[in-house]
């Protein structure tokens, strides 16, 4: 569009814009210097006032009626007036209140002028570059033009090309579907063939060993047949001689019999004798426990452990509440069954017993473990011994490398399998099955009563017996079982020790004649040894010592136990000896017995129906094996006549799949041809896509450019009037504010005058010469206030009233000396001339604007 150039406010330079503020009116914009220099000479004019205002009209004195009357009358009217001075004064402060507020809001206003004004400058900035400008822009827009549209022209064919390039891919890829599915059939079908001439081939082979193996049957069976033949004629033979031996084998029997029953009393007077020997033993016991105070464990009813395992879930549940009374019956039994024994009060060091010491721990733990043992039924056990206590002392050893704390570093990780299993191989056990042997106790020897001691020490042994012994669930009362050896459970031993760590853990070591694997020293205490009827192999143990086990002090006592001890291994002896010569007599007398049944003709008789029942069956095997051979032939020339068509049609398969590979082959370079194309063709696409857009958006950009530069004159408008609007709201708002402190100012100017004549007037009548009033306190000649305060004669003031509205009166009308008061009255009047002299001068000039 055709611009044509103004010079007017807009063509300023940015240094002039900067040195004059412009503001803008209905009419135009005017210099903030003009207004300024009105604003300028109000406050000059202003200024003359304040400093010249004592020589403004010389002021008279007031001739006043001084009478007593007055002075009263004045005195009450001094504080009215002080209240309506207080009350100007609040509504002074109310109105500089709201004066602030709309000062404020002009300040709001005068930053969105300024903001209203940088939008003009820039308006102006683009309408003064306009005529410069814009013939350029014209031509950058023509020059682009024809690019955008041959890159656009580009892009469109380039898409054409990806559509065709597409369209030839998709066919291509539809084709290599559609031959690899034919490749796919095909392979099927060669798969399927050889399948079918794997399952003929597998036919043939189980059909050729079943008949190989009917045909061996075949021959066993007549075989078995002529060797019951053979047989049946021995045996007619033998039932011919049998009849003579008859007499004799039952003669033999009974003889065989008689010994039987001398060899089964002599086991059951030996069984007898054992029975007491352990009765005496067990006497002399507890004859020596209540010769010295003793430590005891009493059993619950042991008939749960007797039981048979459950099978059903009702058995499980029924035993798991025996064992909870079990568990609750046993502590309560035992809850003070530890005694303290005086003697025992003695310091030991745990880990460095003395071998008296290490002796009567032994057989403490000794004497604990046979009280249960007994209890409950099973057999007693060897505590001690060389093998057994350095078995002890190795695992405790292992552990302490180890560092292994079951409640410190290694909670919840069980027992040092390792230790035990190393400790084991050291003195001749098995070292193959894990941890076999050990039940383990931590904590107990920092809660006994006398720590330190060799009574603390037993009391943590006592304590951690009955805890494995009722106190069990948790460990699925797998110490119990291994504590009472109930054999029922497979968890018993025959022999045990006893030590401790240096972390204070408590290895209770236990093991079985079945765990011995090499040279083994069983040299111990046999006063434990009631179980010598349970060894398997004696040549297994290196010696056999003798020591008689420290209960009491009573040697009578202990000397009698070690008898009884020896008479009760005598007769468990003996229960062997005669045990064995039991057996032979019984096997003797089935031998015979077999010999006689033999020699029986109806036996024998028997044996031959039997033998002859026998080939029948056989003979009829043989029939059924030779028809299966018969059939299973068939079956064989049928999967043949199958296999040679299979492998007749194999060929062509084989062909046609190689024909659909190859034609695979084909179609999937073809379609990878046809991909690689539409790749590029894509890429070539984007490309131009890309250079279209870009090319499109120049051509925008410089079209924005164009429209800039030639609506510059109406941009210019618009944000003229937006400023101009945004001016006239600021201006009247300020003129609001203003007036509202003008009448403040006002009202104060005429309070204060107010005021400050009645100080006056209370001063003039408290200064008149007494001489001068009458007897009635009125003033009796004519007297007038000289300019510097003198009183002299005049003419009198006609009014003499006092009351507050003459008061006011009064000092509205009459000049002001040049009091403090006075002084203050006049500045106030000089800032409300300067205020609106400002004002006016700023409204005049917009008024002659407008």
């Amino acid at each position: 569009m055709p611009y044509k150039s103004k010079r007017n406010m807009r063509n300023l330079t940015t240094e002039e814009k900067s040195a004059k503020h412009l503001f803008k009116t209905k009419k135009g914009w005017m210099n903030s210097t003009k207004i300024w220099g009105v604003t300028v000479a109000g406050i000059a004019f202003s200024s003359f006032l304040v400093a010249n205002v004592g020589l403004v009209n010389p002021v008279s004195a007031d001739v006043v009626t001084q009478s007593q009357t007055q002075v009263t009358n004045t005195a009450v009217a001094v504080p009215e007036a002080q209240a309506d001075q207080v009350k100007a004064q609040s509504a002074k402060d109310d109105a500089q209140t709201k004066s602030d507020q709309a000062n404020q809001a002009v300040q709001t206003a005068q930053a969105d002028v300024t903001a209203k004004t940088q939008t003009v400058d820039s308006a102006q900035k683009v309408a003064d570059e306009a005529p410069t400008h814009i013939a350029q822009a014209q031509t950058d827009v023509d020059n682009q033009t024809p690019v955008a549209n041959e890159a656009q022209a580009k892009a469109d064919n380039t898409q054409t090309a990806e559509k065709v390039a597409q369209a030839i891919a998709d066919i291509a890829d539809a084709n290599l579907a559609q031959v690899t599915q034919t490749e796919k059939s095909a392979q099927a079908a060669v798969d399927n063939n050889q399948a079918d001439q794997n399952k003929a081939n597998t036919t043939i082979s189980d059909d050729q060993n079943q008949i190989s193996t009917a045909k061996s049957q075949v021959v066993a069976d007549k075989a078995k047949q002529a060797d019951n033949a053979q047989k049946i004629d021995d045996l007619t033979n033998t039932a011919k001689n049998d009849q003579a031996q008859i007499g004799k084998a039952t003669d033999e029997l009974n003889s065989a019999k008689q010994t039987q029953a001398k060899a089964q009393t002599d086991y059951n007077n030996a069984l007898n004798q054992n029975n007491a020997d352990k009765s005496a033993v067990q006497a002399d016991q507890n004859a020596m426990n209540n010769d010295s105070a003793q430590s005891t464990i009493k059993l619950p009813d042991t008939s749960v452990w007797n039981e048979a395992k459950p099978t059903t879930q009702q058995g499980w549940d029924e035993r798991t509440k025996k064992l909870k009374q079990w568990d609750s019956q046993g502590s309560a039994l035992n809850e003070n069954g530890f005694v303290l024994n005086p003697k025992d009060l003695i310091n030991i060091d745990v880990n460095n017993l003395t071998s008296e010491q290490k002796l009567e721990i032994d057989d403490f733990y000794g004497n604990l473990i046979n009280q249960i043992r007994q209890q409950d039924g099973m057999h007693q056990v060897v505590v001690g011994g060389q093998s057994m206590d350095k078995f002890a002392d190795e695992v405790a050893a292992n552990y302490d490398k180890d560092s292994w704390n079951i409640i410190g570093n290694k909670a919840g990780a069980g027992h040092d399998v390792s230790a035990i299993t190393a400790a084991a191989k050291t003195v001749g056990l098995t070292d193959s099955q894990g941890n076999i042997y050990e039940d383990l106790s931590a904590g107990y020897l920092g809660m006994v009563s006398n720590p330190g001691t060799l009574a603390g020490y037993k009391e943590a042994i006592y304590d951690t017996v009955v805890s494995m012994l009722f106190k069990d669930a948790s460990a699925h009362y797998g110490h119990t079982i291994s504590l009472l050896g109930v054999s029922d459970w497979k968890y018993g031993f025959t022999d045990a020790a006893i030590s401790i760590d240096h972390m204070g853990q408590i290895h209770l070591l236990g093991a079985d004649l079945s765990n011995i694997k090499s040279d083994y020293n069983r040299d111990t205490k046999t006063g434990y040894m009631g179980h010598t009827s349970n060894v398997v192999d004696p040549a297994k143990w290196s010696s056999v010592g003798s020591h008689t086990p420290v209960f009491g002090n009573n040697p009578e006592l202990a000397k009698q136990l070690a008898a009884d001890q020896a008479k009760e291994a005598q007769s468990a002896q003996l229960i062997n000896t005669t045990q064995s010569a039991l057996n032979s007599a019984n096997q003797d007398v089935a031998t015979k017995q077999a010999k006689l049944d033999s020699l029986n003709p109806a036996n024998v008789q028997q044996q031959i129906n039997d033998l002859q029942n026998e080939n029948d069956s056989l003979a009829n095997d043989i029939n059924l094996n030779n028809s299966k051979v018969a059939s299973l032939e068939t079956d064989i020339q049928n999967a043949q006549n199958k296999l040679a068509q299979l492998q007749a049609q194999a060929p062509k398969l084989v062909s046609d799949l190689n024909d659909a590979k190859s034609a695979v082959s084909a179609a999937r370079t073809v379609a990878d041809q046809a991909n690689k194309t539409l790749a590029t063709v894509k890429a070539n696409n984007q490309s131009a896509q890309a250079d279209a857009k870009a090319q499109a958006d120049k051509l925008a950009a410089y079209q924005a450019v164009l429209s800039q530069y030639q609506n510059a004159d109406k941009n210019l408008q618009a944000s003229q009037a937006t400023a101009h609007e945004t001016l006239e709201t600021a201006q009247a708002n300020f003129d609001q504010a203003n007036q509202v402190l003008k009448n403040a100012l006002a009202k104060q100017a005429v309070d204060d005058a107010e005021k400050a004549a009645q100080a006056e007037k209370d001063k003039q009548a408290t200064q008149l010469p007494n001489s001068n009033m009458g007897h009635n306190a009125e003033v009796t000649s004519d007297q007038t206030i000289g300019h510097n305060g003198t009183v002299t004669t005049g003419s009198p003031l006609t009014s003499t009233s006092t009351d507050k509205a003459k008061s006011a009166s009064v000092a509205e009308t009459l000049p002001q000396t040049g009091t403090s008061a006075s002084n203050s009255f006049m500045a106030l009047i000089g800032m409300l001339l300067l205020s609106l002299v400002s004002i006016l001068g700023l409204g005049k000039l917009n008024k002659k604007r407008n």
